[in-house]
C-alpha cells in the first residue's frame, strides 16, 4: 500500500506499481519459476521509472528557470542595446557572479554575452544602413558603438563587405 500512496501522489510509473502492488497482494508470479526473482525485476522497474521521472522533473524545473533567465536578458538586450550593457550590470541584474553569469550566458547560447551583444547590434545597424539616410558613424553611436574603428571591423568581420559597400548593395 505504501508504494501505491507514492503513486497516487507523485502521478509516477502507473503500469508498473499498479502490477507490483498486485502481484505482492495476491502473491502470484504467473510462468515464472522463481517468484522472488520476479519481484525483484518488477522493483527494479519501478524503482528505476521512479528515479527517471524525478530526474525529468527536476531537469525540466531547471531548464525553465534556465528559460527565464534568458528571457530576461535577451528582453534587456533588446530594450537597451543602444546604451553601455556591461556584465557586471547584466549579473547584478540576475542575482549572479560576472563569472557565473559569463558560464551560464556561454552554456546556455553557445556564444558569449559580449559576441551576442554585438551580433544584435550589428544587426540593428545593417537594418538602419538601409531603411535610414543617417551618416555610419550616427549609426553606430545609435546602435550603442562609441568606436567607428570597431563597429568598422566588427561589420566586415560578420558581413564581408563595409557598412560603406553593405549600404550602396542592399539600400534602394
Amino acid at each position: 500500500y505504501l508504494f501505491t500512496a507514492v503513486y497516487t501522489e507523485n502521478n509516477i510509473g502507473h503500469f508498473a506499481i499498479a502490477e507490483f502492488h498486485y502481484l505482492i497482494i495476491k502473491k502470484n508470479a504467473v510462468g515464472c519459476k522463481c517468484k522472488a526473482e520476479f519481484l525483484i525485476m518488477k522493483l527494479f522497474l519501478l524503482f528505476s521509472i521512479l528515479i527517471s521521472n524525478c530526474c525529468e522533473t527536476s531537469a525540466s524545473r531547471k531548464n525553465q528557470k534556465s528559460l527565464e533567465k534568458m528571457k530576461r536578458i535577451i528582453k534587456y538586450i533588446e530594450t537597451n542595446y543602444a546604451s553601455k550593457i556591461s556584465i557586471e550590470e547584466m549579473a547584478d541584474a540576475l542575482d549572479l557572479s560576472q563569472s557565473h553569469f559569463m558560464k551560464f550566458f556561454k552554456n546556455t547560447m553557445g556564444t558569449t554575452f559580449t559576441e551576442y551583444l554585438n551580433d544584435y547590434r550589428l544587426t540593428m545597424a545593417s537594418r538602419l544602413l538601409i531603411s535610414s539616410e543617417a551618416s555610419i558613424l550616427d549609426i553606430a553611436a545609435e546602435v550603442g558603438f562609441d568606436n567607428l574603428s570597431y563597429f568598422n571591423r566588427l561589420f566586415k568581420k560578420r558581413f564581408y563587405v563595409t557598412p560603406r559597400e553593405y549600404r550602396k548593395r542592399f539600400a534602394g
